[in-house]
Protein backbone atom coordinates (compact mmCIF):
# COMPACT_ATOMS: atom_id res chain seq x y z
CA UNK A 1 0.00 0.00 0.00
CA UNK A 2 1.31 3.40 -0.95
CA UNK A 3 0.43 6.82 0.36
CA UNK A 4 1.38 10.34 -0.62
CA UNK A 5 3.25 12.19 2.11
CA UNK A 6 2.88 15.95 2.53
CA UNK A 7 6.49 16.58 1.57
CA UNK A 8 5.87 14.95 -1.77
CA UNK A 9 2.96 17.17 -2.70
CA UNK A 10 3.40 20.39 -4.70
CA UNK A 11 3.68 23.49 -2.52
CA UNK A 12 0.80 25.87 -2.19
CA UNK A 13 1.38 29.00 -4.32
CA UNK A 14 2.35 32.08 -2.36
CA UNK A 15 2.17 35.67 -3.55
CA UNK A 16 3.14 38.48 -1.23
CA UNK A 17 0.70 41.39 -0.99
CA UNK A 18 3.20 43.80 -2.52
CA UNK A 19 2.28 45.63 -5.72
CA UNK A 20 5.82 45.70 -7.04
CA UNK A 21 6.25 41.97 -6.52
CA UNK A 22 3.19 41.15 -8.57
CA UNK A 23 4.22 43.61 -11.25
CA UNK A 24 1.74 46.41 -10.50
CA UNK A 25 1.88 50.07 -9.49
CA UNK A 26 -0.49 52.95 -8.70
CA UNK A 27 -0.70 55.90 -11.07
CA UNK A 28 -1.34 59.54 -10.09
CA UNK A 29 -4.90 59.03 -11.37
CA UNK A 30 -5.49 56.30 -8.74
CA UNK A 31 -5.36 53.43 -11.23
CA UNK A 32 -3.58 50.10 -10.79
CA UNK A 33 -1.50 49.33 -13.87
CA UNK A 34 1.33 47.01 -14.82
CA UNK A 35 4.74 48.46 -14.10
CA UNK A 36 5.98 50.36 -17.15
CA UNK A 37 2.71 49.69 -19.02
CA UNK A 38 0.24 52.45 -18.08
CA UNK A 39 -2.45 51.09 -20.40
CA UNK A 40 -2.30 47.52 -19.08
CA UNK A 41 -4.31 46.48 -16.04
CA UNK A 42 -4.31 43.44 -13.79
CA UNK A 43 -4.84 40.13 -15.57
CA UNK A 44 -6.43 37.29 -13.67
CA UNK A 45 -5.05 34.44 -15.77
CA UNK A 46 -1.53 33.34 -15.01
CA UNK A 47 1.06 32.92 -17.76
CA UNK A 48 2.01 29.57 -16.22
CA UNK A 49 1.45 26.75 -18.70
CA UNK A 50 0.23 23.40 -17.40
CA UNK A 51 -2.43 20.86 -18.21
CA UNK A 52 -3.59 20.81 -14.60
CA UNK A 53 -6.51 23.23 -14.85
CA UNK A 54 -7.36 23.01 -11.14
CA UNK A 55 -3.79 23.91 -10.13
CA UNK A 56 -3.70 26.88 -12.50
CA UNK A 57 -7.07 28.08 -11.25
CA UNK A 58 -5.87 28.03 -7.63
CA UNK A 59 -2.68 29.90 -8.57
CA UNK A 60 -4.77 32.57 -10.29
CA UNK A 61 -7.06 32.91 -7.29
CA UNK A 62 -4.21 33.25 -4.80
CA UNK A 63 -2.43 35.78 -6.99
CA UNK A 64 -5.63 37.77 -7.46
CA UNK A 65 -6.24 37.84 -3.71
CA UNK A 66 -2.73 39.20 -3.16
CA UNK A 67 -3.55 41.99 -5.61
CA UNK A 68 -6.90 42.63 -3.93
CA UNK A 69 -5.19 42.93 -0.55
CA UNK A 70 -2.90 45.56 -2.04
CA UNK A 71 -5.96 47.37 -3.38
CA UNK A 72 -7.65 47.31 0.02
CA UNK A 73 -4.53 48.65 1.70
CA UNK A 74 -4.26 51.51 -0.78
CA UNK A 75 -7.95 52.36 -0.41
CA UNK A 76 -7.77 52.41 3.40
CA UNK A 77 -4.64 54.57 3.24
CA UNK A 78 -6.33 57.17 1.03
CA UNK A 79 -9.49 57.20 3.11
CA UNK A 80 -7.38 57.75 6.22
CA UNK A 81 -5.92 60.84 4.56
CA UNK A 82 -9.50 62.17 4.43
CA UNK A 83 -10.22 61.49 8.11
CA UNK A 84 -12.13 58.29 7.37
CA UNK A 85 -10.69 55.39 9.33
CA UNK A 86 -11.54 52.01 10.80
CA UNK A 87 -13.78 51.67 13.82
CA UNK A 88 -13.50 48.19 15.31
CA UNK A 89 -16.55 46.38 16.65
CA UNK A 90 -17.79 45.28 19.09
CA UNK A 91 -15.02 47.12 20.99
CA UNK A 92 -15.91 50.52 19.48
CA UNK A 93 -12.26 51.49 19.32
CA UNK A 94 -10.17 53.09 16.59
CA UNK A 95 -7.16 50.97 17.56
CA UNK A 96 -7.12 47.42 16.28
CA UNK A 97 -7.87 45.07 19.21
CA UNK A 98 -6.16 41.73 19.74
CA UNK A 99 -9.43 39.81 20.18
CA UNK A 100 -12.15 38.98 17.65
CA UNK A 101 -13.33 42.08 15.83
CA UNK A 102 -14.74 43.40 12.59
CA UNK A 103 -13.97 46.87 11.18
CA UNK A 104 -16.29 49.41 9.66
CA UNK A 105 -15.23 52.75 8.20
CA UNK A 106 -16.42 56.11 9.41
CA UNK A 107 -15.45 59.73 9.71
CA UNK A 108 -13.18 60.17 12.73
CA UNK A 109 -15.52 59.98 15.78
CA UNK A 110 -14.36 63.31 17.21
CA UNK A 111 -15.46 64.90 13.91
CA UNK A 112 -18.43 62.67 13.11
CA UNK A 113 -20.41 63.60 16.22
CA UNK A 114 -20.46 67.23 15.10
CA UNK A 115 -21.74 66.59 11.58
CA UNK A 116 -25.15 67.93 10.57
CA UNK A 117 -25.54 65.30 7.84
CA UNK A 118 -24.35 61.69 7.88
CA UNK A 119 -24.44 59.25 4.97
CA UNK A 120 -24.65 55.55 5.87
CA UNK A 121 -23.69 53.01 3.20
CA UNK A 122 -24.54 49.31 3.50
CA UNK A 123 -22.76 47.28 0.83
CA UNK A 124 -23.28 43.79 -0.54
CA UNK A 125 -22.45 40.71 1.49
CA UNK A 126 -20.01 39.58 -1.21
CA UNK A 127 -17.84 42.70 -1.24
CA UNK A 128 -14.88 43.75 0.89
CA UNK A 129 -15.06 46.86 3.05
CA UNK A 130 -15.07 50.09 0.99
CA UNK A 131 -14.86 48.21 -2.33
CA UNK A 132 -17.77 48.69 -4.71
CA UNK A 133 -16.41 46.48 -7.50
CA UNK A 134 -12.96 45.01 -8.08
CA UNK A 135 -13.69 44.85 -11.79
CA UNK A 136 -13.77 48.66 -11.73
CA UNK A 137 -11.05 49.43 -9.21
CA UNK A 138 -8.63 47.08 -10.95
CA UNK A 139 -9.21 48.59 -14.35
CA UNK A 140 -9.73 52.01 -15.92
CA UNK A 141 -12.12 53.26 -13.22
CA UNK A 142 -9.48 52.88 -10.52
CA UNK A 143 -10.05 53.71 -6.88
CA UNK A 144 -12.07 56.83 -7.64
CA UNK A 145 -14.86 54.88 -9.32
CA UNK A 146 -14.53 51.41 -7.84
CA UNK A 147 -14.13 52.19 -4.14
CA UNK A 148 -15.15 54.55 -1.35
CA UNK A 149 -12.20 56.81 -2.21
CA UNK A 150 -14.28 58.47 -4.92
CA UNK A 151 -17.26 58.90 -2.59
CA UNK A 152 -15.04 60.50 0.07
CA UNK A 153 -13.68 62.95 -2.49
CA UNK A 154 -17.18 63.87 -3.63
CA UNK A 155 -18.23 64.53 -0.05
CA UNK A 156 -15.19 66.74 0.51
CA UNK A 157 -16.47 68.80 -2.42
CA UNK A 158 -20.03 68.79 -1.03
CA UNK A 159 -20.51 72.52 -1.55
CA UNK A 160 -19.96 72.00 -5.26
CA UNK A 161 -22.62 69.27 -5.47
CA UNK A 162 -25.73 70.69 -7.12
CA UNK A 163 -29.07 69.55 -5.80
CA UNK A 164 -31.90 68.51 -8.09
CA UNK A 165 -34.40 71.13 -9.13
CA UNK A 166 -37.22 68.85 -8.10
CA UNK A 167 -36.88 66.80 -4.92
CA UNK A 168 -39.15 63.85 -4.14
CA UNK A 169 -40.84 64.23 -0.80
CA UNK A 170 -43.49 66.93 -0.49
CA UNK A 171 -42.43 68.29 2.90
CA UNK A 172 -39.82 70.50 1.23
CA UNK A 173 -42.51 71.87 -1.09
CA UNK A 174 -44.76 72.60 1.89
CA UNK A 175 -41.99 74.41 3.68
CA UNK A 176 -41.19 76.53 0.64
CA UNK A 177 -44.87 77.28 -0.01
CA UNK A 178 -45.42 78.40 3.57
CA UNK A 179 -42.08 80.20 3.82
CA UNK A 180 -41.29 78.50 7.13
CA UNK A 181 -38.19 76.85 8.49
CA UNK A 182 -37.86 73.13 8.90
CA UNK A 183 -37.98 73.47 12.65
CA UNK A 184 -41.27 75.39 12.43
CA UNK A 185 -42.67 72.79 10.06
CA UNK A 186 -41.74 69.99 12.45
CA UNK A 187 -43.33 71.83 15.37
CA UNK A 188 -46.50 72.45 13.37
CA UNK A 189 -46.71 68.70 12.85
CA UNK A 190 -47.07 68.17 16.56
CA UNK A 191 -43.57 68.29 17.97
CA UNK A 192 -42.48 70.76 20.62
CA UNK A 193 -38.84 69.90 19.98
CA UNK A 194 -36.90 72.50 18.07
CA UNK A 195 -35.24 70.01 15.78
CA UNK A 196 -31.71 71.06 14.79
CA UNK A 197 -32.33 74.57 16.11
CA UNK A 198 -28.99 74.42 17.92
CA UNK A 199 -25.56 73.98 16.35
CA UNK A 200 -24.15 70.48 16.61
CA UNK A 201 -21.41 71.53 18.98
CA UNK A 202 -21.64 68.50 21.24
CA UNK A 203 -23.96 70.21 23.75
CA UNK A 204 -26.17 67.55 25.34
CA UNK A 205 -29.78 67.57 24.25
CA UNK A 206 -32.58 66.84 26.68
CA UNK A 207 -32.68 63.15 25.89
CA UNK A 208 -29.10 62.49 24.89
CA UNK A 209 -25.80 62.18 26.64
CA UNK A 210 -22.84 64.03 25.17
CA UNK A 211 -19.48 62.36 24.91
CA UNK A 212 -17.73 65.62 24.09
CA UNK A 213 -14.37 66.00 25.76
CA UNK A 214 -12.07 69.01 25.80
CA UNK A 215 -10.13 67.55 22.89
CA UNK A 216 -13.36 66.99 20.97
CA UNK A 217 -14.44 70.58 21.61
CA UNK A 218 -11.12 71.81 20.27
CA UNK A 219 -11.49 69.63 17.15
CA UNK A 220 -15.08 70.76 16.73
CA UNK A 221 -14.01 74.38 16.96
CA UNK A 222 -11.43 73.82 14.26
CA UNK A 223 -14.07 72.14 12.11
CA UNK A 224 -16.65 74.87 12.62
CA UNK A 225 -14.10 77.50 11.60
CA UNK A 226 -13.78 75.79 8.25
CA UNK A 227 -17.05 76.18 6.31
CA UNK A 228 -16.14 73.37 3.94
CA UNK A 229 -15.55 70.88 6.74
CA UNK A 230 -18.61 72.03 8.66
CA UNK A 231 -20.88 71.35 5.70
CA UNK A 232 -19.22 68.14 4.58
CA UNK A 233 -21.40 65.12 5.46
CA UNK A 234 -20.04 62.48 7.77
CA UNK A 235 -19.69 58.97 6.39
CA UNK A 236 -20.29 55.51 7.84
CA UNK A 237 -19.62 52.39 5.73
CA UNK A 238 -20.81 49.07 7.09
CA UNK A 239 -19.00 45.79 6.49
CA UNK A 240 -21.41 42.88 5.90
CA UNK A 241 -18.97 41.22 3.50
CA UNK A 242 -16.19 40.32 5.98
CA UNK A 243 -17.88 38.19 8.68
CA UNK A 244 -14.98 35.77 9.17
CA UNK A 245 -12.23 36.32 11.73
CA UNK A 246 -8.81 34.68 11.84
CA UNK A 247 -7.20 34.62 15.31
CA UNK A 248 -3.87 33.71 13.68
CA UNK A 249 -3.92 36.80 11.45
CA UNK A 250 -6.02 38.91 13.85
CA UNK A 251 -8.22 40.31 11.13
CA UNK A 252 -11.66 39.99 9.59
CA UNK A 253 -12.04 38.79 6.04
CA UNK A 254 -14.46 37.73 3.34
CA UNK A 255 -15.12 34.13 2.36
CA UNK A 256 -13.07 34.72 -0.82
CA UNK A 257 -10.05 35.82 1.20
CA UNK A 258 -10.52 32.92 3.60
CA UNK A 259 -10.47 30.36 0.79
CA UNK A 260 -7.14 31.67 -0.52
CA UNK A 261 -5.30 31.50 2.82
CA UNK A 262 -2.06 29.43 2.73
CA UNK A 263 -2.62 25.66 2.75
CA UNK A 264 -0.30 22.78 3.68
CA UNK A 265 0.00 21.93 -0.01
CA UNK A 266 -1.47 22.84 -3.35
CA UNK A 267 -3.63 19.75 -3.12
CA UNK A 268 -5.05 20.53 0.33
CA UNK A 269 -8.51 21.89 0.88
CA UNK A 270 -9.12 25.36 2.28
CA UNK A 271 -9.11 25.89 6.03
CA UNK A 272 -12.41 24.93 7.60
CA UNK A 273 -14.45 27.58 9.39
CA UNK A 274 -15.11 27.16 13.11
CA UNK A 275 -18.41 28.83 13.90
CA UNK A 276 -17.25 29.60 17.42
CA UNK A 277 -13.71 30.88 16.90
CA UNK A 278 -13.94 32.31 13.39
CA UNK A 279 -16.98 34.52 13.89
CA UNK A 280 -17.38 37.76 15.84
CA UNK A 281 -20.10 37.89 18.48
CA UNK A 282 -22.95 40.07 17.32
CA UNK A 283 -21.62 40.06 13.77
CA UNK A 284 -21.92 36.40 12.77
CA UNK A 285 -24.01 37.24 9.72
CA UNK A 286 -24.77 40.31 7.60
CA UNK A 287 -28.12 40.59 9.38
CA UNK A 288 -26.50 40.62 12.83
CA UNK A 289 -23.79 43.01 11.67
CA UNK A 290 -26.19 45.57 10.24
CA UNK A 291 -28.44 45.45 13.31
CA UNK A 292 -25.53 45.93 15.70
CA UNK A 293 -23.91 48.75 13.76
CA UNK A 294 -27.24 50.56 13.65
CA UNK A 295 -27.69 50.08 17.38
CA UNK A 296 -24.17 50.75 18.64
CA UNK A 297 -22.94 53.31 16.10
CA UNK A 298 -25.64 55.01 14.04
CA UNK A 299 -28.09 55.30 16.94
CA UNK A 300 -25.36 55.99 19.49
CA UNK A 301 -25.61 59.64 20.48
CA UNK A 302 -21.99 59.66 21.58
CA UNK A 303 -20.87 58.86 18.03
CA UNK A 304 -23.57 60.35 15.80
CA UNK A 305 -25.35 63.43 17.11
CA UNK A 306 -29.05 62.69 17.85
CA UNK A 307 -30.15 65.70 15.81
CA UNK A 308 -28.13 64.94 12.69
CA UNK A 309 -29.78 64.14 9.34
CA UNK A 310 -29.30 60.55 8.20
CA UNK A 311 -29.14 59.48 4.56
CA UNK A 312 -28.87 55.78 3.77
CA UNK A 313 -27.73 53.76 0.77
CA UNK A 314 -28.39 50.02 0.62
CA UNK A 315 -26.63 48.05 -2.11
CA UNK A 316 -27.99 44.70 -3.28
CA UNK A 317 -28.73 42.24 -0.50
CA UNK A 318 -27.27 44.73 1.99
CA UNK A 319 -30.15 47.05 1.16
CA UNK A 320 -32.68 44.25 1.64
CA UNK A 321 -31.36 43.50 5.13
CA UNK A 322 -31.27 47.22 5.92
CA UNK A 323 -34.97 47.44 5.05
CA UNK A 324 -35.70 44.48 7.34
CA UNK A 325 -34.05 46.34 10.20
CA UNK A 326 -35.85 49.60 9.44
CA UNK A 327 -39.15 47.75 9.32
CA UNK A 328 -38.75 46.81 12.97
CA UNK A 329 -37.17 50.04 14.20
CA UNK A 330 -38.68 52.84 12.14
CA UNK A 331 -41.55 54.06 14.34
CA UNK A 332 -44.40 51.70 15.13
CA UNK A 333 -42.51 49.19 17.21
CA UNK A 334 -40.44 51.83 18.95
CA UNK A 335 -43.33 53.58 20.65
CA UNK A 336 -42.98 53.76 24.39
CA UNK A 337 -39.19 53.81 24.18
CA UNK A 338 -37.25 56.82 25.43
CA UNK A 339 -34.77 56.44 22.59
CA UNK A 340 -34.99 58.42 19.37
CA UNK A 341 -36.94 56.71 16.61
CA UNK A 342 -34.84 56.14 13.52
CA UNK A 343 -37.81 57.45 11.55
CA UNK A 344 -37.39 60.92 13.02
CA UNK A 345 -33.80 61.12 11.82
CA UNK A 346 -33.81 59.45 8.43
CA UNK A 347 -34.14 62.02 5.63
CA UNK A 348 -33.89 59.80 2.56
CA UNK A 349 -32.89 56.31 1.45
CA UNK A 350 -31.63 54.88 -1.84
CA UNK A 351 -31.77 51.18 -2.70
CA UNK A 352 -29.50 49.69 -5.34
CA UNK A 353 -31.10 46.75 -7.18
CA UNK A 354 -33.15 45.71 -4.17
CA UNK A 355 -35.14 42.48 -4.41
CA UNK A 356 -37.44 43.16 -1.45
CA UNK A 357 -41.19 42.83 -1.92
CA UNK A 358 -43.36 45.80 -0.92
CA UNK A 359 -45.70 43.44 0.90
CA UNK A 360 -42.84 42.52 3.25
CA UNK A 361 -42.85 46.06 4.70
CA UNK A 362 -45.19 45.97 7.69
CA UNK A 363 -44.44 49.23 9.51
CA UNK A 364 -47.17 51.59 8.25
CA UNK A 365 -44.93 54.61 8.79
CA UNK A 366 -42.07 53.14 6.74
CA UNK A 367 -44.33 52.47 3.76
CA UNK A 368 -45.21 56.10 3.04
CA UNK A 369 -41.68 57.17 3.91
CA UNK A 370 -40.27 54.90 1.20
CA UNK A 371 -42.86 56.17 -1.26
CA UNK A 372 -42.04 59.81 -0.54
CA UNK A 373 -38.36 59.72 0.45
CA UNK A 374 -37.04 56.56 -1.18
CA UNK A 375 -35.47 55.82 -4.54
CA UNK A 376 -34.41 52.63 -6.22
CA UNK A 377 -32.01 52.08 -9.11
CA UNK A 378 -32.25 48.73 -10.86
CA UNK A 379 -30.57 46.79 -13.63
CA UNK A 380 -32.03 47.99 -16.90
CA UNK A 381 -31.21 48.51 -20.55
CA UNK A 382 -33.02 51.85 -20.40
CA UNK A 383 -31.12 55.11 -20.21
CA UNK A 384 -29.75 55.98 -16.78
CA UNK A 385 -32.25 57.95 -14.73
CA UNK A 386 -35.31 56.97 -16.74
CA UNK A 387 -38.37 56.58 -14.55
CA UNK A 388 -39.51 52.95 -14.65
CA UNK A 389 -42.22 52.71 -12.00
CA UNK A 390 -43.66 54.83 -9.24
CA UNK A 391 -45.46 53.84 -6.04
CA UNK A 392 -49.05 54.91 -5.55
CA UNK A 393 -49.13 58.12 -3.49
CA UNK A 394 -52.58 58.73 -1.97
CA UNK A 395 -53.16 62.21 -0.55
CA UNK A 396 -53.06 62.87 2.25
CA UNK A 397 -50.63 60.02 2.78
CA UNK A 398 -51.14 59.20 6.44
CA UNK A 399 -51.82 55.87 8.07
CA UNK A 400 -54.90 55.59 10.28
CA UNK A 401 -53.95 55.62 13.95
CA UNK A 402 -56.40 53.54 15.91
CA UNK A 403 -54.48 51.73 18.58
CA UNK A 404 -52.25 54.11 20.48
CA UNK A 405 -53.03 56.29 23.45
CA UNK A 406 -52.98 60.08 23.27
CA UNK A 407 -49.56 60.28 24.89
CA UNK A 408 -48.15 58.31 21.96
CA UNK A 409 -49.69 60.44 19.23
CA UNK A 410 -47.22 63.28 19.61
CA UNK A 411 -44.32 60.91 19.03
CA UNK A 412 -46.04 59.44 15.98
CA UNK A 413 -46.84 62.82 14.50
CA UNK A 414 -43.35 64.12 15.19
CA UNK A 415 -41.88 61.21 13.25
CA UNK A 416 -44.44 61.32 10.48
CA UNK A 417 -44.02 65.09 10.36
CA UNK A 418 -40.62 64.53 8.82
CA UNK A 419 -42.41 63.17 5.80
CA UNK A 420 -45.21 65.73 5.45
CA UNK A 421 -46.53 63.42 2.78
CA UNK A 422 -49.50 65.57 1.80
CA UNK A 423 -49.85 67.74 -1.25
CA UNK A 424 -49.38 70.82 0.87
CA UNK A 425 -52.76 72.51 0.30
CA UNK A 426 -54.49 74.24 3.19
CA UNK A 427 -57.50 71.95 2.81
CA UNK A 428 -55.38 68.83 3.20
CA UNK A 429 -53.49 70.30 6.15
CA UNK A 430 -56.78 71.06 7.89
CA UNK A 431 -58.07 67.58 7.10
CA UNK A 432 -54.92 66.07 8.58
CA UNK A 433 -55.22 68.23 11.70
CA UNK A 434 -58.81 67.13 12.15
CA UNK A 435 -57.86 63.47 11.83
CA UNK A 436 -55.06 63.86 14.37
CA UNK A 437 -57.37 65.64 16.82
CA UNK A 438 -59.93 62.86 16.52
CA UNK A 439 -57.49 60.04 17.27
CA UNK A 440 -58.48 57.86 20.18
CA UNK A 441 -57.09 54.80 21.87
CA UNK A 442 -58.43 51.40 21.03
CA UNK A 443 -57.66 49.09 23.98
CA UNK A 444 -56.34 45.72 23.00
CA UNK A 445 -55.42 46.68 19.45
CA UNK A 446 -52.21 45.10 18.29
CA UNK A 447 -50.82 47.69 15.92
CA UNK A 448 -51.52 50.07 13.11
CA UNK A 449 -54.10 49.10 10.54
CA UNK A 450 -52.23 47.19 7.87
CA UNK A 451 -54.35 47.83 4.77
CA UNK A 452 -54.85 51.58 4.77
CA UNK A 453 -53.22 52.02 1.37
CA UNK A 454 -52.76 49.95 -1.69
CA UNK A 455 -49.18 50.00 -2.92
CA UNK A 456 -48.13 49.09 -6.41
CA UNK A 457 -45.38 46.56 -7.13
CA UNK A 458 -42.65 48.95 -5.96
CA UNK A 459 -42.09 50.58 -2.57
CA UNK A 460 -40.34 53.67 -3.90
CA UNK A 461 -39.67 55.59 -7.07
CA UNK A 462 -37.75 53.22 -9.33
CA UNK A 463 -35.28 54.35 -11.98
CA UNK A 464 -33.11 52.72 -14.61
CA UNK A 465 -29.43 52.57 -13.74
CA UNK A 466 -28.29 52.27 -17.33
CA UNK A 467 -26.44 49.13 -16.23
CA UNK A 468 -27.66 45.70 -17.28
CA UNK A 469 -24.82 43.40 -16.27
CA UNK A 470 -24.48 43.16 -12.50
CA UNK A 471 -25.57 44.89 -9.30
CA UNK A 472 -22.08 45.94 -8.20
CA UNK A 473 -21.71 48.26 -11.19
CA UNK A 474 -24.81 50.32 -10.41
CA UNK A 475 -23.74 52.32 -7.34
CA UNK A 476 -20.59 53.83 -8.93
CA UNK A 477 -22.68 54.78 -11.94
CA UNK A 478 -25.54 56.54 -10.13
CA UNK A 479 -23.56 57.96 -7.19
CA UNK A 480 -23.57 61.53 -8.53
CA UNK A 481 -27.34 61.41 -9.04
CA UNK A 482 -27.87 60.09 -5.52
CA UNK A 483 -25.67 62.73 -3.89
CA UNK A 484 -27.44 65.43 -5.88
CA UNK A 485 -30.78 64.14 -4.60
CA UNK A 486 -29.54 63.97 -1.03
CA UNK A 487 -28.20 67.52 -1.31
CA UNK A 488 -31.74 68.74 -1.95
CA UNK A 489 -32.74 67.78 1.60
CA UNK A 490 -29.93 69.63 3.36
Amino acid sequence: MFREVLSGLPKDPLFEADLSKIGMEVTPTEQFVRIGEPDEFFKFRSDQKTQDFQAVSHVNEVRREAFHECVRNEVIKRLSDQNIASLYLPQLTTEQPSEAHIPILCTAPEILRHKHNVIVVVGESVQDLAIWAYRIVGHAGGMDEGSAVGLAKKLQAWQDVKSENEVLGTDELMIKAGNVTKAEAYRSAGSDKNIRSQPLDGTPTQNSKSATTEDDEENAAKTSNNPSDNNTPGLIILNPGQPLYSPALNKAMSITTWQTRPRPSAGSGWIQIDEEHNKVNGHRSPREHIANVMRTVVCNGEIVHPDSNLFMVGIGDGGDVLLEWLDTHFIARSLGSTKSYIGTRLDAIVLIDSLHKPASITDPALKPFLAARGRSYVLSTEKQGKELKMPILPAPMRPTFSCYKDKDIEAIVQAMGRMHATSGTEEEKNTLATRIDSMSATPGAEGFERSVYEYDSVSCATYASGEEETTELIWPKVMDDVLSWFKGFT
